[in-house]
């Protein structure tokens, strides 16, 4: 490993505070936290609301909003925009450590597709209505097409986009799996005391199932963490009861919600079975085949008793996960993708609510969230609760070496850079890089919001590393502004004798998290 000789800039800058403001004292902060929040009046979207209109709650607590936003897929596209406006591409030469940049106008949709839980002529039937949903979707609307595999995988098929032909190609290579891998014939233990044991293999197969799911929504929640804004998952499934004999799944699917609470992801549970699911197309009452009376105890008992693999609609399960997470259950309807469409029409207008915590509040568990409106008639919808995590040390953060060499970039706090030569210096070059606020641990006090960041410069296959410190200072009138438009620097650096790069990393003082991003410089 090469030796890297520091170069730190004394002094710092103050972003949006008076020359004469004192300094605020630097302290453990905390990071914003975001409730999107799906307002509704007579079924449509209740337009016209302010941030003095609602009232936030953390644990009972009132909270200040600090941040308040409007997101709507009706908010116009810049003259000349294409179809794929929405996802927000870089200026030339600008390059950035997230790959989803997706803007924060309306709402981003995920159409995922259960394979695992879902029998596959119910598969088959939701394929051929989401490829009819591509087909008719709005042109401005942000889609990917997931799907959860029978191995329980989670499988991009196509990563958000705007682009309907991109869309259309990914849903004609839909094709539907057999999710039962493992045989649910339990014929051959009935009789002589089998009932016991067909019912332990039941249960063992429904738990396969529950962990995989578990597993795929959580990975689902990473997958989309970083991309801005509220996202919806349409869940395609025919899920699994939240009970079965002995077994309870609730705590883990409470967990599961909690995890795309935390990446601002609400569920949107659609049962692909359609009007006639409950009876193979002859019915639409609930359990027909059992002549509609029976508990799913009762029902329970006769599918063993049958030697079948249980298979009863999951709508507990899907109720649950999407109640937490702000989304909706549909139930069965033939026009599955109306019914999509309905999930993707639902966000289409939110509210946006940011606060910090106290730093008291700042535990390391889960906090419940209440939002309440001042004007009558109206139904919110939102994530009921978030993880408070204590603001880290000095301690936790990377190495400054390890980020400066580090082949992948680092995501935790946005970062976008550019390179241009500066032509009052030969052989040097000026590069700018812009933070994201929303990503960094701030402090209120004073009517400002407070903290700092080291930003450091590495010419690659040089020795020496330029640091700035930055302290931050944003009075309360003008913090809206900078969550959306971020802090700006800039530095000259030489690039004599390099590889043609330069390393851009940013660390929040407060947490330590770091983004990084590697800027190359342009030879022409």
């Amino acid at each position: 490993m090469l030796p890297i000789f520091v170069a730190a800039i004394a002094g710092s800058e103050i972003v949006a505070a008076q020359q004469d403001t004192p300094q605020p004292t630097f302290r453990a902060g905390t990071r914003l936290v975001e409730v999107d929040v799906v307002a509704r009046s007579n079924g449509a979207p209740a337009t016209g609301l302010t941030k003095d209109d609602f009232t936030l709650l953390d644990n009972g607590k009132p909270q200040k909003i600090a941040f308040f936003s409007v997101q709507s897929r009706q908010v116009a596209a810049p003259p000349g925009a294409g179809p794929s406006a929405g996802a927000a591409p870089l200026p030339v030469g600008v390059v950035s450590n997230r790959s989803e940049r997706a803007d924060r106008r309306g709402n981003t949709v995920v159409v995922f597709l259960d394979q695992r839980n879902t029998p596959p002529p119910d598969q088959a039937f939701a394929i051929q209505r989401i490829a009819k949903f591509i087909a008719t979707r709005g042109p401005q609307d942000r889609t990917g097409i997931y799907t959860f595999g029978r191995n329980g995988s989670l499988k991009v098929v196509q990563e958000i986009t705007s682009d309907s032909e991109l869309l259309s190609r990914a849903a004609a290579r839909l094709k539907w799996q057999d999710p039962d891998f493992r045989s649910p014939d339990v014929s051959g233990l009935q009789g002589n005391g089998g009932h016991a044991a067909a019912d332990e293999f039941t249960a063992l197969l429904i738990r396969i199932r529950e962990i995989d799911t578990k597993q795929v929504l959580e990975q689902a929640a990473r997958h989309l963490a970083n991309v801005p804004g509220r996202k919806s998952l349409i869940w395609i499934s025919t899920a699994f009861p939240l009970h079965w004999s002995y077994l309870d799944f609730t705590p883990d699917m409470v967990e599961a919600a909690r995890k795309l609470n935390d990446a601002g992801v609400a569920l949107y549970a659609v049962d692909p079975r359609g009007v006639a699911g409950a009876l193979q197309g002859q019915t639409s009452i609930a359990n027909a085949e059992y002549g509609g009376v029976h508990t799913q105890e009762e029902i329970q008992a006769l599918m063993i008793a049958e030697g079948r693999f249980p298979a009863p609609f999951g709508g507990d399960t899907m109720g649950l996960l999407a109640s937490m997470t702000g989304g909706l259950t549909f139930v069965p309807d033939n026009g599955i993708e109306k019914l999509i469409q309905a999930a993707v029409d639902d966000g289409e207008f939110t509210y946006t609510l940011g606060f910090y915590p106290a730093q008291e509040d700042r535990d390391g568990v889960r906090h419940n969230l209440r939002v309440a409106v001042s004007k009558p008639g109206i139904a919110l919808r939102y994530r009921q609760n978030y993880f408070a995590s204590p603001a880290a040390s000095a301690n936790d953060s990377t190495a400054l070496q390890q980020l400066l060499t580090d082949a992948a970039d680092s995501p935790q706090v946005e970062l976008t850079a550019a390179a241009s030569r500066d032509e009052a210096k030969p052989g040097s070059w000026q590069i700018k890089a812009n933070v994201k606020v929303r990503d960094l641990q701030l402090t209120h006090e004073d009517a400002k919001y407070a903290g700092g960041i080291d930003v450091s410069f590495h010419v690659e296959g040089a020795g020496t590393v330029v640091t700035k410190t930055l302290k931050i200072a944003i009075p309360d009138d003008q913090f809206a502004a900078y969550l959306e438009k971020g802090i700006d620097t800039s530095q000259t650096v030489e690039a004599t004798g390099s590889t043609g790069a330069v390393r851009v990393v940013v660390q929040d003082r407060t947490s330590g998290a770091a983004g990084s991003v590697t800027v190359p410089l342009s030879r022409r």
